[in-house]
């Protein structure tokens, strides 16, 4: 039995030396080699800039000549294979007319690394077929000096692009990658997946985004098309969005806003015009002067706005101030209001809670026409006003003048057609058509 347990005890201690031998292998060595072309280059330039094998960062110059250095490290068992490495790096130039194309090429046509309990591989082969062993780290800084150019075309992948100023336009093809810098000079057109966005001001943007987080401060004219992003812009002139789960804040928009949404949080500031198509979105903005709302299962909640238009579908409303109110095609939606100045419009309500807390003294259209529908609208009492009411199974208190009594006629039809208070041709009118609604106006 002795002879046995010694046996066992061996066999183990041989499966078990491999792993304790990874721990003690031979130290790596980090080499480092410095690659450097130069091209002229004019305000009529497009430059192509890639590095898929590390960060790019651009520095402004003056004059006319572009220079290029690349700094390629690697980490390996041996120079020999570390070598194998150097010798296939390619910083590439190429000029076509205008188009100036440079690249850090590493030339890598796959990187196998397979490292288990009785595995350890670590391959790399070239496109020429050569291969090397062991290489632990391959990376690529990647810095341009560039003057003034017309446009700047980037793509980068798991890495970072930085830059100080750019006055031109820019072009970006990223891939888990981090975009930083400061102002742009000229149009931005962004095509980022998995990565984060901090700069400055641009002129025109048109954004193309997936799982990132971006912090911009002026535009002029901005275009999004985001998913499942994090995104905040300070002021911007026109601005166009598509999105899909996102967090959006905006600051003040100048001109015109067009949002398509689905599953998103939005707060925005201050906005001239505004056309919105939501659908389970929870949206919050400051004041605003015409707004358009075509929304599905979602929940609102504005300042002051001058003309809203509204379609809903299971919606929630809540806004301050209100000149003229339109809604048609409602169902199933909350409408409050703090006040209204001028109208209320509502065709083809259908089980919506109209709440009203305050009418202005120069109120001049009432006009309400659905199905199961509440209203309140306390229209103050010194305002004269036309009663044209059309009301089935309804609760509804009539004016003095238009009845000796408040009466529910809840079980009955009343088609009433009365003058309050003396009104003239600039007065009130009010046009209610509802079926089985509870309605008070005074």
């Amino acid at each position: 039995m002795k002879f046995l347990t010694i046996k066992f005890i061996n066999i183990t201690s041989l499966m078990l030396l491999p792993i304790l031998l990874m721990g003690f292998s031979k130290s790596d060595i980090t080499t480092r080699k410095v690659f450097k072309e130069s091209i002229s280059v004019s305000t009529a330039t497009n430059l192509k800039v890639t590095n898929d094998c590390g960060p790019i960062e651009f520095k402004t110059i003056s004059g006319t000549e572009a220079r290029f250095e690349a700094t390629l490290s690697v980490d390996g068992p041996t120079m020999e294979e570390i070598n194998k490495v150097i010798n296939q790096f390619e910083l590439s130039v190429s000029e076509s007319g205008n188009l100036i194309d440079v690249s850090a090429n590493d030339n890598v046509k796959d990187w196998i690394r397979v490292k288990a309990l009785f595995v350890n591989k670590n391959t790399i082969t070239f496109n020429d077929g050569t291969e090397a062993y062991g290489i632990n780290e391959m990376d690529v800084s990647f810095v341009i000096y560039l003057p003034e150019i017309s446009k700047l075309s980037i793509y980068n992948k798991y890495d970072e692009v930085k830059y100080d100023n750019f006055n031109f336009d820019v072009e970006a093809n990223l891939f888990s990658s981090d975009f930083k810098g400061g102002d742009i000079f000229g149009e931005l057109d962004m095509d980022l997946k998995y990565g984060d966005i901090n700069i400055g001001n641009i002129q025109d943007g048109d954004f193309q985004l997936f799982d990132c987080d971006s912090k911009v401060l002026n535009a002029e004219n901005l275009n999004l098309n985001i998913k499942y992003s994090d995104v905040e812009f300070k002021d911007i002139d026109n601005f166009y969005m598509t999105s899909f789960d996102d967090n959006v804040s905006i600051g003040n928009i100048k001109d015109n806003i067009v949002i398509d949404a689905k599953y998103s949080e939005i707060i925005l500031k201050n906005f001239t015009k505004g056309d919105f198509e939501f659908f389970d979105c929870d949206v919050k903005a400051i004041d605003g002067k015409y707004l358009k709302l075509d929304s599905k299962y979602s929940d609102f909640e504005f300042n002051d706005i001058d003309s809203i238009s509204i379609e809903f579908f299971q919606d929630k409303l809540k806004v301050g101030d209100v000149n003229v109110l339109n809604a048609r095609n409602t169902k199933y939606s909350s409408i409050e209001i703090d006040k209204i100045q001028h109208s209320l419009k509502a065709i083809a309500s259908f089980q919506d809670d109209f709440e009203i807390d305050v009418v202005g003294q120069n109120i001049k259209n009432l006009e309400i026409e659905g199905k199961y529908t509440d209203l309140i609208f306390p229209i103050p009492s010194d305002v004269s006003y036309f009663l044209d009411a059309n009301l089935t199974y309804s609760n509804f208190s009539f004016p003095d003048s238009c009845d000796d009594k408040d009466r529910d006629n809840g079980d009955q039809a009343f088609n009433i057609n009365c003058e309050v208070k003396s009104p003239t041709d600039k007065s009130l009118s009010v046009k209610l058509d509802l079926f089985d609604a509870d309605v008070v106006i005074k």
